[in-house]
């Protein structure tokens, strides 16, 4: 296979890699928050191992941080809290099968979960579609696991070639 993007997310920051443009960008979490997002560790390794979080928090959420509703054996959970809107959909199973979250009109990113497995008795999605959107730009990312490790730490190490070029974000 041939890779053409990456993306390291660690407790520093994010850094996204785009092979095909020669590009990169790489922000810290002080950084995203000085943008006015609110994002953490904590919120990247929520939405990526289907667990719900509060935008901008890094406690666990408890039932009554949202607002619920029930439909056909469905569960939506809602937050709204100022310009910042969460909802998070459990499947009939019980899985979380579906999270978004919004903010002010300008940024909307939702994900899907779907093909469950087991590790260690607890259930994970094989594949994570994300949806991303900024104004009227938008980008898809279609994620599938192959193993999980639970419990360890790893450290990618993720070089930039001096030729690519840095962009903000």
């Amino acid at each position: 296979g041939m890779e053409f993007f990456r993306i390291a997310i660690n407790k520093q920051g994010v850094i996204m890699i785009n092979r095909v443009d020669k590009k990169f960008v790489s922000v810290s979490y002080d950084e995203m928050h000085k943008k006015g997002m609110e994002l953490n560790y904590q919120t990247f390794e929520a939405m990526l191992t289907n667990r719900l979080f509060l935008y901008g928090e890094e406690y666990f959420p408890k039932a009554s941080d949202f607002g619920a509703t029930g439909m056909n054996g469905r569960i939506k959970l809602t937050r709204n809290k100022g310009n910042v809107l969460q909802e998070f959909e459990y499947n009939s199973s019980k899985e979380l099968a579906s999270g978004s979250l919004s903010i002010g009109s300008d940024y909307f990113t939702e994900w899907r979960y779907s093909d469950y497995f087991n590790v260690k008795n607890i259930r994970f999605p094989r594949t994570t579609f994300l949806s991303i959107k900024k104004g009227s730009i938008r980008r898809d990312i279609t994620m599938t696991v192959e193993n999980i490790e639970l419990d360890k730490d790893r450290n990618f190490d993720v070089k930039i070639p001096t030729s690519y070029t840095r962009i903000s974000m």
